[in-house]
């Protein structure tokens, strides 16, 4: 039994359609097969993980989040243990209300939000790799 998904972007509003296979959501699902949403100090941050080896953190450009990652995350995963999470304010992470100053959306802050969630995982330190 296949599907579609349809997703809604923030910037265009227009829908991206996303296949299913026997309802799942093919190679995302099959490479990161663990999803946890742990909280950090602000709120919680969606990422999956897999793999082994040196921690490697995924991040999403904008409008995107964690599933950019779909192809290029199952070959990193033979090498690192790869997370991919969504930065707050995308996807299923939490979505503090914006201010005059910008500042709950900062990379700064964002920045935090990451050290802390890869600190939550037991990773001290860690690579990264960005793509926008």
């Amino acid at each position: 039994m296949g599907g579609v998904i349809n997703v809604i972007t923030r910037s265009k509003n227009t829908p991206l359609q996303f296949r299913l296979k026997n309802n799942i959501f093919t190679e995302l699902d099959l490479l990161l097969n663990k999803a946890v949403p742990p909280k950090i100090r602000k709120g919680k941050i969606y990422c999956r993980f897999k793999g082994n080896g040196p921690p490697l953190l995924l991040l999403h450009g904008y409008p995107q989040t964690h599933l950019m990652w779909y192809k290029t995350a199952p070959e990193l995963s033979k090498n690192f243990t790869v997370v991919v999470a969504d930065l707050r304010g995308y996807g299923s992470s939490f979505a503090p209300s914006g201010d005059d100053k910008h500042i709950n959306y900062s990379k700064r802050e964002m920045a935090n939000d990451m050290i802390q969630l890869m600190n939550k995982l037991g990773y001290k330190f860690f690579f990264l790799a960005g793509h926008d």
